[in-house]
């Protein structure tokens, strides 16, 4: 065994290191009494922590890679030490919120599959909120694009010094070939024709897709039931007037047509409270559609935070929306969501979940994609060829179908 001596009381700190004919394992002491191994010959831990224990004096306290205690369950506790894992996941994923709650059932599937791990999620600054109430969170990196790839250089100066465990890229970039782990997942598009969601699960060796899946924690309920009230006070109608692309958004007329045949006299969400939402910074857009509501029964959430959107959402009758990262965090509360789509892919996008539904323009979105305002700054929305009567039909169908499975 060697050992090299404390230094002072200020900058204690031990490096033992044991060698055995079968492995390497390094244990690093500090005056928090704490001990991280890295690499494990189980059959001579016993004997070795011993040893450290009596070479430093320390009642040390041992991370282990967690899968040692779950292969040789007979081996643990040792004598003298409290165990804890050292299993650490990093999942870097997307800056679009829309395309981050897409990947978070592959997250969930990590959580159900390593019960003794602790994640960081590294992802852009909208979806980063996404992420604040799941469970065994260590920490939210967040990536802000800057000059010479300033966000990947974020994660390699927060993740090059650990040791994970497992390194998932939903983004598929170089920076997860650099950094340490023991596992390597990174995202590649297999089939450009399949859904997201689908075509994601490839990344963990999925044999099924793994749905989108929201954490919502007891505050964001509070917050729910702030703004709605916590007994049953009928029908509740969320709309999603926004989105990130000025081509995508239905015409604000055409969503009050429709919320005045949805909730009037006789209809299926009849006297319906209407919630409107909307990320912040997108007020302009949805006030015009706010001021066209009856006051009496509206709740502006525009700009609230995603998860105490997402808990009055999980609330909603029916939720219907522009293709967004909105209507996406619908889908995956499991409120009735209906995507309301023109030039993009709804066999790529489609809202995801039990009870959803899509409507899309006249016009394909191979057809769409040829229009002269198919660009960054168009000047015009490609959503008009989306009558209000074929959106109402679709609604009134999943409500339907809804009530069936219920």
């Amino acid at each position: 065994m060697e050992r090299i001596p404390l230094r002072s009381p200020t900058h204690a700190r031990a490096l033992c290191c044991f060698r055995s004919k079968i492995d390497i394992f390094h244990a690093k002491f500090d005056l928090n009494r704490e001990a991280t191994v890295v690499g494990y010959d189980v059959h001579r831990l016993r004997a070795h922590f011993n040893a450290a224990k009596a070479a430093s004096g320390f009642s040390v306290c041992v991370y282990l890679p967690c899968e040692a205690a779950l292969e040789h369950p007979g081996l643990f506790p040792i004598s003298g030490c409290s165990y804890k894992s050292n299993m650490r996941i990093l999942f870097i994923s997307s800056n679009r919120l829309g395309d981050a709650i897409l990947s978070t059932g592959l997250l969930q599937h990590l959580l159900e599959e390593y019960p003794e791990a602790r994640f960081t999620v590294a992802c852009g600054r909208v979806a980063a909120s996404l992420f604040e109430a799941m469970p065994r969170l260590d920490r939210i990196i967040v990536m802000r694009k800057g000059a010479f790839g300033a966000h990947w250089r974020t994660i390699l100066v927060a993740g090059i010094t650990s040791a994970w465990f497992m390194v998932v890229d939903m983004r598929g970039s170089v920076t997860a070939w650099v950094l340490p782990t023991r596992h390597r997942r990174i995202y590649r598009k297999r089939d450009r024709t399949a859904h997201r969601v689908e075509d994601m699960r490839h990344t963990l060796h999925l044999d099924v897709p793994a749905a989108p899946h929201i954490w919502i924690g007891p505050i964001h309920e509070s917050f729910a039931d702030g703004c709605l009230g916590t007994e049953d006070s009928g029908p509740l109608l969320v709309l999603g007037p926004t989105a990130n692309w000025d081509a995508k958004v239905w015409p604000t007329d055409r969503f009050a047509a429709l919320t005045a045949k949805l909730t009037g006299p006789g209809a299926r969400l009849e006297g319906a409270r209407v919630v409107v939402v909307g990320g912040p910074g997108e007020e302009f857009v949805a006030a015009p559609l706010c001021r066209m509501l009856p006051e009496e029964r509206l709740i502006n959430l525009v700009g609230e935070s995603v998860l105490n959107t997402a808990a009055v959402i999980a609330r909603a009758s029916l939720y219907v929306g522009n293709d967004s990262g909105l209507m996406h965090l619908a889908a995956a509360t499991g409120a009735p969501t209906l995507g309301l789509f023109g030039p993009t892919r709804d066999d790529n996008y489609a809202p995801w979940g039990r009870h959803v539904a899509v409507v899309r323009t006249d016009q394909s979105y191979e057809k769409l994609k040829t229009d002269p305002d198919y660009r960054p700054e168009p000047g015009r929305s490609l959503m008009e060829g989306l009558p209000v009567d074929r959106a109402f039909r679709e609604a009134v169908s999943l409500l339907a179908r809804v009530k069936v499975n219920q």
